[in-house]
């Protein structure tokens, strides 16, 4: 089977330039999200779903998705709100002093890649759109273990 080149970081580029291109409608009920972005007019936003996607040694990729707040899609989500991506960085969580833009500018899809990071280094960040902080994503742990790994090192006995 011949090797494929494109990598997750790819689609995650390639999804969000696609996401910039189509614009702030909704495939389920255009005229339902058009019509709340309207009543709403340029109303706040909120920014949610924030992800460390993609953890490199020299490298990150933070996504997350910015809405009309109190908006709904059809689907239970808020209707997609164009807005500017950054992300604010640094080795001290109180002087978070690099600074990362969304590679699409505004959408409501937001992608931004951290690069010169120093590998073994911990790094801290903020996302916002607008302005307004991107709230992270639940995380939740499940017992066991991913497919393929033991519990050495994991401090069992």
């Amino acid at each position: 089977m011949p090797a494929c080149d494109f990598t997750r970081r790819d689609l995650l580029r390639w999804t969000a330039y696609a996401a910039a291109a189509a614009g702030s409608t909704t495939l389920l009920d255009p005229a339902r999200a058009l019509a709340a972005t309207d009543s709403q007019g340029s109303g706040p936003v909120t920014p949610v779903n924030l992800e460390l996607v993609t953890l490199a040694e020299d490298r990150a990729v933070i996504t997350w998705y910015t809405g009309r707040a109190g908006t709904d899609d059809g689907l239970g989500r808020m209707v997609p709100a164009d807005a500017d991506g950054e992300v604010r960085y640094g080795t001290n969580p109180n002087r978070l002093n690099r600074v990362a833009h969304d590679i699409t500018g505004h959408t409501p899809y937001h992608y931004v890649e951290l690069t010169d990071l120093e590998p073994g280094q911990t790094y801290y960040y903020q996302a916002r759109s607008n302005g307004k902080l991107a709230a992270p994503t639940a995380f939740t742990l499940i017992a066991g273990n991913a497919v393929g790994t033991t519990d050495r090192g994991l401090g069992t006995t």
